[in-house]
């Protein structure tokens, strides 16, 4: 590279760094559950128009406020009005349920019409003490709305559907600044509202802690190895650069951050830095044995520079076999991800290089330098190639006890675990479990096999009460509402709250019930749980958070009732909800992960073969590369460990980086090859040239990776833990399984160079 074009691209790199900071600069962190829903399904076509059609399981705030001295009060009843009625005047709100503003129904003395009518009568005490036994008496209102002891109250604020961030930020803000107002003695809010902004917070404060973490780590890490300041420097201005070019490019494409991808700067980071080091250490080595600047410079750009390519596509083609884990939050990683590699390959190759070709001898001439790593590494190689076949059986023993501990992987993840336990949003999520129904929705639609039924006739209300008994006393469904629930509640309440009605009441009751259904007052109720015209109803309530497999287990003793009980000749039924189709998506991992990294094995296994043109040289690849996936999915299940959306990229992520290794040995190998034809004396001189490289990227990668075992989300944890592990796993196999490997298949080798 002559100095001009070294100047011309470093000016071209500077422009488009301010260019894509610009971008960069407007970046945004965001939380977006439906991109953990299963990507292009059927399931979630039917959630869509589920949705559009009764509206959805998620968009609500839930407030629950604690007077010791009992929530029964007039005067505090009084001021729970006033609330109600200011939180309805809020931007996004559309209803308030709770307190005041429930309604019973009674029976207009001339008409006999049925009419809502307040829940709670709060004029006067004597009054007010009548309804309230009637209230905590209600199994559709306690513990709902009041806590069985009475001493708390809960109201379900209705708003605006798929509300953004930054509405969802507002709307909590707002209902905050309301209570203010107030003087009550504790308060807890729960919602998709709060867990948004409690995310999204949670995310910004990560992606600065991971970055100053694992740049703390490295630039010590470096300062140490090279013991100069342009060679911590300038490394570090090269990752940032193609960290700002990869957002700013996500930018541009209105892609924020995720609470994936909020551990993106720390990949380019640390893969930034491996790619410096390899080009920098093979220069230095170099220039260490006489040879011209410029001249380095020219090989380093042969050698290493093809090598580093490689490295970068086959890091891009493991993070872009995440396309087959159809989720949309893994794809979008899978892709930005592999499109961040090859940005931060470009700047770093090209920038460095340019940088080299300007900079004074002085800048790398006291770059410390000794025979440490050459007398190491040396005795390393000749126990290797000595005791492989010892080694080979060793790995081949702990290769079984992984596939035990890799058996005993399940998938028993929760919707929030990856939280800490000690976090404000599960502190509160725990109150409201405590004291009123569990958080988690649960959503089933029914449809009428006969149109010409009627979703409100005796017959089929029976049908649906047996189902009701199913998923309230099997499936722990609670706050269980249906067109047989809704219609018991109204018999109770026409009765006068006795608990002995709530029933189904008689046929010709029934007919004086449905009849008034019909009725405007109703509609909005109506809308939101039947479709009487197209014969659809919704069936929805509460359950607490168990885990998937047992919904798995739940949903198998479903269908069968359904079959046992005759219900499936009336009815067709679909599970579907927000909750079950997160379920879903932690369902098919295991299949989509192993496709994925079926396809990745693949594309480097064309990749390898095209360049060494041998099959032995690709099984040898793949068996290294295979053996520290194995033994970290080992580690997984001896742990512990779930296979979940959070860490289902950890093998990936895994391959990609552990792989790079390999590709650097082995381009050097063939190199060696050419030069010496002894497959020995090659190896050797691999080994010594390259191993330094190596072991110091590997501890490089580790520190990045280490940083995020800072991070609050157990997921993200996971993947500093286990990515660490396998690139520690793959150093070993890297440098002692490798060269014997490779020595045993020398003589076929030999002959195909």
């Amino acid at each position: 590279m002559t100095d001009r074009r070294a100047v011309f691209t470093l000016i071209a790199i500077f422009i488009l760094t301010i260019i894509f900071g610009y971008f960069a600069s407007k970046a945004r962190v965001d939380y977006e559950f439906e991109k953990f829903f299963p990507a292009s399904s059927n399931e979630v076509d039917f959630f869509e128009d589920f949705r559009d059609r009764f509206g959805t399981d998620n968009d609500f705030l839930v407030l629950g406020i604690v007077e010791e001295e009992g929530v029964m009060d007039t005067a505090f009843l009084k001021e729970i009005k006033h609330l109600i009625a200011d939180f309805k005047k809020l931007n996004y709100v559309n209803d308030v349920l709770g307190g005041t503003s429930l309604k019973r129904i009674s029976r207009e003395p001339l008409s006999g019409n049925l009419i809502p009518k307040k829940l709670l009568r709060i004029s006067d005490d004597a009054s007010l003490q009548r309804d309230a036994e009637k209230v905590l008496n209600d199994p559709m209102l306690t513990p709902v709305f009041f806590s069985r002891d009475g001493k708390n109250i809960s109201l379900i604020i209705k708003h605006k559907e798929r509300l953004s961030k930054k509405g969802c930020d507002s709307l909590v803000v707002s209902v905050n600044e309301v209570l203010s107002h107030y003087d009550f003695q504790e308060y807890h809010m729960a919602g998709r509202a709060v867990a948004q902004s409690f995310y999204v917070n949670l995310m910004t404060e990560e992606l600065l802690k991971f970055s100053s973490i694992g740049a703390f780590l490295v630039v010590i890490f470096l300062f140490l190895t090279y013991r100069n300041f342009w060679s911590v420097f300038i490394p570090l201005l090269l990752v940032a650069v193609s960290a700002v070019w990869t957002i700013g490019i996500m930018t541009i494409f209105n892609k924020p951050l995720d609470i994936m991808l909020v551990v993106l700067p720390t990949l380019i980071f640390i893969v930034g830095i491996s790619d410096v080091v390899h080009l920098y250490t093979k220069f230095l080595f170099l220039k260490r044995e006489g040879m011209a600047k410029r001249k380095a410079i020219l090989k380093t750009m042969n050698d290493v520079g093809i090598a580093t390519l490689l490295t970068s596509l086959t890091t891009a083609i493991g993070f872009a076999s995440l396309y087959f884990v159809k989720v949309p939050i893994i794809q979008e990683f899978g892709l930005v991800s592999a499109l961040g590699v090859m940005v931060t390959f470009f700047v770093t190759f090209t920038a460095f290089m340019s940088f080299l070709t300007l900079s004074p001898e002085r800048y790398f001439s006291k770059v410390v330098q000794s025979d440490f790593w050459k007398m190491r590494l040396s005795h390393a190689f000749v126990y290797t190639i000595r005791n492989g076949k010892r080694l080979l059986v060793y790995t081949g023993v702990v290769v079984i006890i992984a596939f035990i501990g890799l058996s005993q992987i399940d998938q028993k993840n929760k919707l929030m675990e990856d939280i800490p336990a000690d976090s404000p949003l599960l502190n509160e999520v725990a109150y409201f479990n405590d004291n009123f129904v569990a958080m988690r929705p649960f959503e089933m639609s029914i449809e009428l096999k006969d149109r010409d039924d009627d979703l409100f006739s005796y017959e089929i209300l029976q049908r649906f009460n047996k189902l009701d008994k199913f998923l309230i006393e099997e499936y722990n469904v609670e706050y269980l509402l249906s067109p047989s629930m809704m219609i018991k509640k109204v018999n109770l309440d026409l009765h006068n709250g006795d608990v002995a009605y709530f029933k189904l009441p008689s046929e010709k009751e029934l007919k004086s019930i449905t009849k008034s259904f019909k009725k405007k007052r109703f509609a909005k109720e109506m809308k939101a749980f039947v479709d009487r015209k197209a014969g659809v109803a919704r069936v929805n309530g509460r359950v607490e958070d168990y885990g998937s497999e047992y919904f798995i287990e739940k949903d198998a003793l479903l269908e069968l009732y359904m079959k046992e009980e005759g219900l499936e000749d009336y009815f067709d039924y679909t599970l579907t909800g927000s909750a079950y189709l997160i379920d879903r998506s932690n369902a098919v991992l295991s299949s989509n992960l192993l496709l994925g990294l079926l396809a990745a094995f693949g594309l480097i296994a064309v990749l390898v073969g095209f360049i060494f043109r041998s099959f032995k040289m690709i099984s040898v690849v793949l068996l290294v590369n295979i053996i520290p996936l194995i033994g970290i999915a080992g580690l997984m299940g001896f742990m512990g460990i779930d296979l979940k959306i959070s860490t289902s990229v950890i093998f990936t992520i895994a391959f990609g980086i552990s792989v790079d290794d390999t590709i650097h040995f082995m381009s050097k190998y063939r190199f060696a090859m050419q030069e010496h034809k002894s497959t020995l004396y090659a190896l050797k001189n691999t080994y010594l040239s390259t191993g330094r490289a190596i072991i110091l990227t590997t501890f490089i990668l580790i520190g990045g990776f280490i940083s995020l075992l800072f991070s609050s989300f157990l997921g993200t944890y996971y993947i500093g833990l286990l990515v660490s592990g396998t690139l520690v796993l793959a150093l070993l196999t890297g440098l002692i399984i490798l060269p014997f490997l490779l020595f045993i298949v020398r003589d076929k080798h030999s002959t195909s160079s």
